[in-house]
């Protein structure tokens, strides 16, 4: 005997406090997001790269971070045995607060020029 479905309106609501969680979840891994610090642990990267805040190295570590997020993303979505729910996370706030960073120092390029 199988266990009954459960309702629409339920699964419905687990669904949207799930995207509740995870969109805190992603601000709090952005906001604690250091880079010297976590980028390592995150995506493989020398320390030159991390040490290289330009413009152009900083795309290219949100470049490393998007073909990351993407392989997760199709990883969860086949529930891979691999899939890590908290790296995918660490690479989502990492993201976020590289672009971050990338809009701060274009900003400022065009405030120089």
């Amino acid at each position: 005997m199988s266990a009954p479905e459960p309702a629409s309106d339920i699964l419905e609501a687990c669904e949207t406090a799930g995207k509740r969680y995870r969109k805190h979840a992603v601000q709090a891994a952005a906001s604690a997001y250091e880079r010297e610090r976590h980028l390592a642990r995150i995506v493989p990267v020398s320390r030159h790269i991390i040490a290289d805040t330009s413009i152009s190295g900083t795309e290219h570590i949100v470049k490393k971070l998007e073909e990351t997020a993407r392989g997760l993303g199709k990883a969860a979505r086949e529930r891979h045995w691999t899939y890590d729910t908290n790296r995918h996370i660490a690479v989502l706030g990492a993201l976020h607060a590289e672009r971050a960073a990338l809009i701060e120092l274009e900003a400022q390029q065009g405030r120089k020029e």
